[in-house]
């Protein structure tokens, strides 16, 4: 059998049935390096992140405890004792006139919508609310965002109360009783803080003043979920039945009006330099 020329590493030439020695690593013959994926960081204890996130958030964390605790005991009593607790926005105009604590209450009761299991109404609020909810309430502050999230979701029980009065839902003759509940009216309204503490932030800065809030939206994220809004209203009304896009509206609307007031309020004029 024929060796290869031994003219030193570099008289190693690719030739048939030829190759370096066992063992050789010069570089024109080394194997190609492998693209190993790095090793994946170690995952985060769960009571480090719920304390992370407490310390982000603790107005969130209470109201996603508390929408969540309220669902668990209300399926308990109706499924175990055939109890309803009877919380939800119901009986057109009822919230206006008489039972004023039908606008906060639904913002806890979550039912089934389009053929969705309850706890994925449920679901999805609260995820909503956990991911969104922490950076809304650092920027704009504790007694804000929970003053807020009560007023949206409040006023959005208020679009959807009056809108069924004006145009009631009629079955063999005669109007039907609508029921609405779930925290989505208040989630929309958190998004709608966002926007408008970053687009009058934004506003007011390029007319020349300085923001004096202490921490500032990611444009990009800020954008991002008005998309993302807008975007969920026009899917739900056409692809979900049973959806309340009048309390998303009307819960949207009072977000934007509130971050705007609270973003304008953290401005100032811009000081000038004396001329030297």
């Amino acid at each position: 059998m024929s060796t290869p020329p031994d003219d030193g590493p570099e008289g190693f030439r690719a030739a048939p049935g030829y190759g370096p020695p066992p063992g050789y690593t010069h570089p024109r013959y080394s194997p190609p390096p492998v693209n190993v994926r790095p090793p994946s960081p170690p995952s985060t204890p769960l009571l480090t992140r719920l304390k992370n996130r407490w310390e982000m958030g603790p107005v969130t964390v209470v109201l996603v405890g508390i929408t969540v605790g309220v669902y668990l005991v209300h399926e308990v009593l109706i499924t175990w004792f055939g109890i309803n607790t009877d919380l939800s926005l119901q009986d057109n105009g009822s919230a206006i006139h008489g039972q004023p604590w039908r606008l906060l209450t639904p913002l806890v009761v979550h039912y089934q919508i389009g053929g969705l299991p309850s706890f994925v109404h449920l679901g999805l609020n609260m995820w909503a609310l956990w991911m969104i909810g922490p950076p809304v309430e650092r920027v704009i502050g504790r007694w804000v965002f929970g003053v807020s999230y009560l007023v949206s979701g409040a006023i959005g029980q208020v679009f959807t109360d009056v809108y069924y009065q004006w145009r009631p839902i009629y079955y063999h003759g005669q109007a039907e009783q609508i029921i609405s509940g779930g925290a989505s009216g208040a989630v929309f309204g958190v998004v709608g803080l966002l926007i408008g503490n970053y687009v009058i932030t934004s506003w007011a800065e390029k007319a020349g003043r300085r923001s004096t809030q202490v921490w500032r939206f990611n444009p990009g994220a800020a954008k991002s979920l008005a998309i993302q809004g807008v975007l969920w209203i026009v899917f739900s009304s056409l692809l979900i039945p049973g959806i309340d896009n009048w309390a998303h509206i009307g819960g949207a609307l009072v977000g934007l009006v509130i971050g705007g007031v609270v973003a304008w309020s953290r401005t100032a004029a811009s000081v000038q330099a004396p001329p030297a």
